[in-house]
């Protein structure tokens, strides 16, 4: 718009296929997604450390961008453009993000999506333990009961005990 001339012949101008351009910047920002290691499963990455790392793979990916532009010397290319799908790229990743870390917070909330935990030992540090992960419920972690150790023998927590550490393999069945 800027030049007044369509997207197409923008790329047409600069002798790049636009379906190129597009699997090539998708690619990139998916590296770029994947070195900030936004692609592992993390049970407790906050929003806001997962906003700075979208924000980190965008400053990657915009030099790439600016860098290759650079070195095939495409000199007429918008640098305008360039920040401003970065910056829609960012936005549309923190946005998804969002949506789905709702969407699976409101799932195990309601009991779905839960794994089942079997806490090793029934004294105070295991209890408090199991109490944490009870209070987390966006963890989707659900505690079954305790194995008491001999160590624990004086204590009865508030969970049920369902055997000793030695009963482990009849429990577990």
């Amino acid at each position: 718009l800027r030049y007044g001339s369509t997207w197409e012949q923008d790329w047409d101008r600069l002798g790049i296929d636009s379906w190129v351009a597009a699997i090539v910047y998708a690619t990139g920002w998916t590296i770029a997604v994947l070195l900030q290691g936004l692609y592992r499963v993390r049970a407790r990455y906050s929003l806001r450390a997962e906003a700075i790392a979208l924000l980190r793979a965008g400053f990657i990916l915009g030099l790439a961008v600016i860098t290759l532009l650079f070195l095939y010397q495409i000199s007429n290319a918008s640098r305008l453009l360039v920040a401003a799908l970065i910056a829609a790229t960012v936005g549309v990743g923190l946005v998804s993000r969002l949506a789905l870390r709702t969407a699976l917070n409101s799932f195990r909330r309601s009991g779905r999506m839960t794994r089942f935990v079997l806490v090793a030992g029934a004294g105070p540090v295991a209890q408090d333990f199991a109490d944490r992960l009870e209070r987390h419920t966006d963890l989707g972690l659900k505690v079954l009961g305790h194995l008491r150790s001999p160590a624990d023998e004086a204590f009865t927590p508030t969970r049920s005990v369902l055997g000793s550490i030695d009963d482990i393999e009849r429990i577990l069945h």
